[in-house]
């Protein structure tokens, strides 16, 4: 004898209670944990029920109960049994439209998944242009907060190896100085350091670390990593960057409220700690290029010599051991990319007749 679990509501009961209903000779036979309750079939009226019409409802009149199926499974069982009846032969129609109630509700749920993976798929694939408009909406009163909470803590003062401080910040004045206007005041910081590396953080600050100073030989290698940093902070790539390690959700708030509170904050500046390792994209990497060949040229310095510069660290010159060159790895000089910095500069050259 099959069973079928059904939902009983029960006359003066408040709640709907669980029962077993099996179909015995000619009764509904509905056991929920008490004396069983027996309604005939013949007096039975079976209708489509609940919210979307995808249950069968068994209603009795002499003794209020009201009994509610899932799916069309109990009209396949009574119509075994009592084919003939007038009540079973009229549920026939009460079982198609219980199986395509089913069915829409079915492909519902399939819609509404389909519907939440083309949201995350569309937030997936503009992920970029949701960073780029972040960006954008950062006021840079709070982009320098956010370059400020970055700096590392072994910064080289004055008074300590003054001189390669005092160098950093002379070249790094004289190619400020030939940028125009700028919302950022730039400030240029030495880290002490055994790596060859130099980054930008947001907001206007450039750090280069202490061991990329020793190995550049001249005054024009070291501004032209410090004019391609300048390139990266005008052009907001490392806040870029941040943006799109700290996530979607993190863009989104910046996009719709305009601003970073406090709270957005705190979860951005985890992120800082490896600013040091942030990569760029070719296009990012090209446009900073681009804008530094032109600074160091109007600053009076070489821009082939960012060129020669990297080419040297490739070769591990001077027994730099490949773990440090951090500035090769971050910033890797391709083939294309020589190409575009000395076609820049012929350009460049022409432009400024120099």
């Amino acid at each position: 004898m099959k069973e079928f679990k059904a939902r009983l509501y029960i006359k003066d009961a408040s709640d709907p209670v669980a029962a077993v209903a099996t179909v015995s000779g000619g009764n509904i036979v509905l056991d929920y944990g008490e004396k069983p309750l027996y309604l005939p079939v013949s007096e039975i009226v079976i209708k489509e029920g609940g919210e979307l019409g995808d249950r069968v409802r068994v209603s009795h009149s002499s003794t209020k109960t009201v009994v509610l199926f899932s799916g069309h499974d109990f009209l396949d069982e009574l119509e075994s049994r009592h084919p003939d009846l007038d009540v079973v032969k009229a549920s026939r129609v009460v079982k198609q439209k219980v199986k395509h109630a089913v069915l829409i509700r079915g492909s519902h749920v399939g819609i509404i998944l389909g519907v939440i993976a083309s949201i995350v798929l569309v937030f997936y694939l503009t992920f970029d242009l949701w960073v780029d408009m972040a960006a954008d909406r950062v006021p840079v009163s709070v982009e320098e907060t956010i370059g400020e909470v970055g700096l590392p803590k072994k910064l080289l003062k004055d008074g300590k190896k003054s001189l390669l401080v005092k160098r950093v910040n002379d070249i790094g004045a004289k190619l400020v100085a030939t940028a125009g206007d700028s919302p950022y005041k730039f400030h240029f910081y030495v880290e002490e350091s055994k790596v060859v590396n130099a980054y930008s953080l947001p907001g206007g600050n450039v750090v280069v670390l202490s061991k990329l100073i020793d190995e550049a030989k001249s005054d024009d290698e070291l501004a032209g990593v410090l004019a391609h940093e300048i390139g990266h902070v005008v052009h907001r790539d490392s806040l870029r960057r941040i943006l799109h390690t700290s996530g979607l959700g993190m863009c989104i708030a910046i996009v719709t409220g305009g601003t970073v509170t406090n709270k957005q904050l705190a979860v951005l500046i985890p992120t800082m700690r490896e600013l040091e390792r942030l990569n760029y994209s070719r296009a990012q990497e090209a446009a900073a290029d681009k804008l530094a060949v032109e600074l160091t040229l109007k600053a009076g310095y070489k821009p082939e010599a960012l060129i020669e510069f990297f080419k040297r660290l490739q070769k591990e010159e001077d027994g730099i051991p490949a773990t440090a060159l951090l500035m090769v790895s971050d910033h890797p000089l391709t083939a294309d990319r020589i190409k575009a910095i000395e076609a820049e500069a012929s350009k460049q050259r022409k432009k400024l007749k120099v």
